[in-house]
């Protein structure tokens, strides 16, 4: 699947962890991952990135980081994936004030097996 989300140039990483958390975390609500008391906002801070871990190592869950793109694995197959966004620039001439005449498109790619799924039925 690919969305595309225009951004302010100063939001761009805070937007793109945002995006990719929540689609990290639907991947593993899908799952059947008890998440409640890990994860109760969309950014996580390091107390519940610690506890996550630990509970996705007992799941045998593993969520691998190659190059800001994101791999989800259960039981060694793979389930989900969040490719490395991609930002293009763009112009709003008509923007009134000069900081954001440009701003970022920002594409995002993403694949799982629940969308496969959910595209058959």
């Amino acid at each position: 699947m690919e969305r595309r989300i225009f951004i302010d140039r100063e939001d761009c990483k805070i937007i793109e962890e945002e995006e990719r958390n929540i689609f990290i975390k639907g991947v593993l609500e899908e799952i059947g991952v008890p998440l409640e008391e890990v994860w109760p906002e969309i950014i996580l801070s390091l107390e519940n990135k610690i506890k996550l871990r630990n509970l996705l190592s007992k799941l045998d869950i593993e969520v691998i980081e190659e190059d800001r793109g994101y791999k989800i694995y259960c039981d060694n197959s793979l389930l989900a994936e969040w490719c490395k966004p991609r930002f293009i620039l763009r112009k709003d001439p008509a923007a009134r004030v000069p900081s954001k005449k440009l701003y970022y498109e920002m594409v995002i790619k993403t694949w799982s097996v629940y969308e496969d799924q959910q595209n058959k039925e």
